[in-house]
């Protein structure tokens, strides 16, 4: 038999990444042998530069992630209620429809406000991005669609996603486009990921220059829920120190700090430069016991720190990001050779890309629901 998958067209994406200082973007295609191919990137998109190229890219699916610190998910269960005429009657799509835009109208400036909190806005700047509903229930039995079938009551977990106001202005043209977008934060993306090869509880640190987060995604009784807070230390603790006991730029510290990895220097050096290190690292030990971290955590940093993983640091283990481990569950290719980028990189990059290939979220209901709560989107 002929296999005519060879003739397939790929599918063809863009992802954008969008974190506090830059907008980086990824064009991806998927051919036919399911291999992720990287075609083209951009390290710093302009907003100029990015309107320009969007308008030669509509083509493609578009994929938006942001940092942390500039979108942010709230989950919740929901109890929707039938009207007492309606027990009996096989529930219709309108109606569900009718239902669940009552519950976000409801809801929605309470949600609101506790996204604004998270991402340290005013409600006026917290904009809803993106909203999602899963685990229907119909009378507590557990079902995919819950159309056609009768009860009194449907129980839903929603999540609505919110972002800054600058973000939204920066990307509007996307949100405002016919074709859609997906819109996720990076942290959610790598803890779907991972939820497809590690039930929950999962652990996430994000380390960078500025302070590290740490979140867990654990089991609620009506679904998942994910925990976020601060660590207290960052990368440029480590850089700092560094400068500080040598007198030396920012770029001869990363210099003598990844020769300091590799045992690229003298025996003699390497020990003074270990002195300044050592009481750093105790400082994110210290850190890490602290917090609310505990059990498999997975950890991303833009700098490899001066331990191995995996490693235990009190009741944490750390470890790599599973690149491999989820591509092989889902099925995808990739040739690190042709990404030119630690796999930790390239897990961050691929992971809102993971999410959006297993959201279930272009079901007829969402997308019904997405239409009708566009007033929402302000």
């Amino acid at each position: 038999m002929i296999n005519f998958n060879f003739w397939r067209p790929r599918e063809k994406f863009l992802i954008l990444e969008i974190a506090p200082q830059k907008t980086s973007g990824l064009l991806l295609s998927l051919d036919a042998g399911r291999n992720l191919i990287p075609e083209k990137s951009w390290n710093n998109l302009q907003f100029d530069e990015l309107s320009r190229r969007l308008k030669s890219l509509r083509k493609r699916k578009i994929i938006v992630s942001a940092h942390p610190t500039l979108a942010t998910t709230v989950t919740f269960p929901a109890e929707l209620k039938r009207e007492s005429d309606n027990f009996i009657k096989p529930l219709t799509i309108t109606e569900l429809e009718n239902l669940l835009a009552q519950e976000i109208g409801k809801i929605f400036n309470q949600r609101r406000s506790e996204a604004a909190s998270k991402l340290k806005l005013h409600e006026i700047d917290t904009i809803l991005v993106n909203y999602r509903v899963m685990g229907l229930k119909i009378d507590d039995h557990l079902v995919l669609n819950p159309i056609g079938f009768t009860g009194k009551t449907i129980k839903a977990v929603l999540e609505l996603t919110f972002t800054t106001r600058g973000i939204f202005e920066y990307l509007k043209n996307i949100f405002n486009a016919d074709g859609g977008f997906f819109f996720t934060e990076l942290s959610r993306a790598a803890l779907s990921s991972i939820a497809k090869i590690q039930e929950p509880p999962i652990g996430l640190l994000l380390l960078g220059v500025g302070k590290g987060r740490y979140f867990m995604l654990e089991k609620a009784a009506w679904g998942r829920v994910v925990y976020e807070s601060g660590l207290g230390w960052s990368l440029g603790e480590l850089l700092e120190a560094i400068s500080l006991a040598f007198q030396a730029s920012h770029g001869v510290v990363l210099e003598l700090y990844e020769k300091y990895l590799k045992n690229d220097m003298s025996e003699h050096f390497r020990r003074s430069l270990g002195r300044v290190i050592r009481p750093v690292m105790m400082g994110f030990a210290k850190k890490l016991k602290e917090s609310k971290l505990r059990g498999r955590v997975y950890l991303y940093s833009p700098l490899p720190l001066p331990i191995r993983t995996p490693s235990t640091i009190g009741g944490v283990s750390l470890n790599d990001l599973p690149l491999g481990g989820v591509t092989d569950k889902l099925g995808f290719r990739i040739n690190l050779a042709q990404w030119q980028l630690p796999p930790d990189d390239v897990f961050t990059k691929l992971a809102p890309f993971f999410e959006f290939y297993g959201d279930k979220s272009d079901s007829e209901i969402n997308q019904k629901l997405r239409r009708r709560l566009h007033w929402l989107i302000r």
